[in-house]
């Protein structure tokens, strides 16, 4: 710690940062008005979405119609129907709607997820029903409209050259677009414990970046200007996928390392973990509760702090054909009270899946972006990297299913009275599934 004082002042910044978060609990700035009111908002467009047939907008710094802009984002379900997103007015334009105003639902039972809460934290303090787009200026941002275009565009090569199932996953992985995933898969993937496959992280940027920097070194372009145009590339491919905590912190965190390579000094994971983590915290400290946050964090601590020791214990430690093993082991251990705390339960064949998964990511990642790539401009070159894709993606399947198979695959803590309310909670489930209404009741008394 004393070596390294940024990971020390991270650590004053991150208890700063939760002191005063639970001095002032996590609270919204929404109008004062009754809910299913009839309001109009201005603001600035951050985000289009087409998510559950639905066309969804998110409106920065919004106010209710003649009152002073604030911080506060609004998200809007739009009433009128539109061809496709390009319909929409373009992203940093000036927008009013006018629609029902609703608070978002909080969590009344322990363990319900809070989507308050998960709203609050990043930036959203209210919705609107049945919006309707009253006017938009013609001012925009051209550079993250062309990102998001190019975003739209290659997620349309996906849903061309792929299975729908699939095309959902990779919008996912690559684009950070989740509006298409399936939500069964998201729940296998997540009670398989390979979900961080599903977002972009250090790995991808690891694989994109460092692979682009290699190219251009290869065609002997100055390490300066290599290092530049990697950083310029992963800040912009960061933007396109929407800046999420996980592909900031990756982000930040190559760049860093870039830096160190052109001043000549050593990378050091911890210094550059910590200074993303301030970074971050400082843009929005509310995202110190994210559970996102929280794992994309400990992933990385656990690598860097875990990961020495466990490679000096165990038998072969320090073999590469180990490297994998020890690697997810640390994760694991580091990471395993946010799971408990947010999830419930543990993946206890987590372990082993990701022994499969994590060395395949590398050949997904390059054959997704050449399937996207490829595929704005020739269609038949882009199959042969698409089915490569449908078979990685066919194996996760296949992995997660069979480890959800086997007995004992998903360990609930917390005790006789938990295991009986989960067991409770999934019969009524079940029963509801099949009409049963007297058993449900009857379960739901006792």
């Amino acid at each position: 710690m004393i070596r390294r004082p940024l990971v020390f002042i991270a650590c004053l910044f991150l208890m700063i940062a939760l002191i005063l978060m639970k001095l002032h609990p996590i609270r919204g700035n929404p109008p004062d008005v009754p809910d299913n009111s009839l309001i109009t908002v201005g603001g600035k467009l951050s985000d289009r979405q087409y998510k559950n047939d639905s066309f969804i907008i998110i409106l920065e710094e919004a106010a209710p119609e003649k009152g002073d802009p604030d911080k506060t984002s609004v998200l809007i379900y739009l009433k009128d129907h539109y061809d496709s997103l390009s319909d929409l007015p373009p992203i940093g334009s000036r927008v009013t709607v006018r629609g029902k105003f609703s608070l978002f639902d909080e969590a009344t039972n322990p363990g319900q997820f809070d989507m308050r809460r998960y709203y609050l934290i990043r930036g959203i303090d209210y919705r609107l029903f049945n919006g309707q787009i009253l006017s938009y200026g013609k001012r925009y941002d051209v550079l993250r409209e062309r990102l998001f275009s190019l975003r739209c565009r290659l997620g349309d090569v996906f849903d061309r050259l792929l299975t729908e199932r699939d095309s959902g996953i990779l919008k996912a992985m690559i684009l950070g677009d989740r509006t298409s995933l399936d939500p069964e898969i998201r729940e296998l993937y997540q009670a398989a414990g390979i979900a961080h496959a599903l977002s972009i992280s250090g790995l991808h940027i690891s694989i994109l970046g460092y692979g682009l920097y290699r190219l251009l070194r290869k065609m002997r372009i100055h390490p300066v200007a290599a290092s530049v145009l990697c950083i310029l590339f992963i800040s912009l491919y960061s933007l396109m996928a929407g800046a999420g905590t996980a592909t900031v912190r990756a982000a930040i965190m190559f760049g860093t390392c870039m830096l160190s390579e052109l001043v000549h000094r050593t990378y050091d994971l911890l210094s550059a973990l910590a200074l993303s983590l301030m970074t971050i915290l400082f843009t929005d400290p509310l995202y110190i509760f994210d559970s996102g946050f929280m794992l994309s964090f400990g992933a990385v601590a656990g690598i860097a702090s875990i990961s020495p020791v466990l490679k000096k214990s165990l038998p072969l430690g320090e073999k590469k054909l180990m490297s994998g093993l020890v690697a997810s082991l640390s994760i694991n251990l580091f990471t395993l009270p946010v799971v408990l705390f947010f999830f419930y339960e543990v993946p206890v064949y987590s372990l082993i899946l990701n022994l499969l998964v994590i060395p395949c990511m590398g050949v997904l990642v390059v054959s997704a972006v050449l399937t996207a790539f490829l595929g704005l401009f020739l269609t038949i070159p882009a199959m042969l990297p698409a089915f490569i894709c449908h078979l990685i993606l066919l194996l996760y399947e296949r992995g997660c299913i069979l480890c959800q198979s086997v007995p004992g695959a998903v360990l609930l803590p917390g005790g006789r009275k938990r295991r009986e309310l989960s067991f409770t909670i999934h019969y009524c489930s079940l029963s509801a599934s099949c009409g049963k209404g007297k058993t449900i009741s009857h379960f739901c008394r006792s």
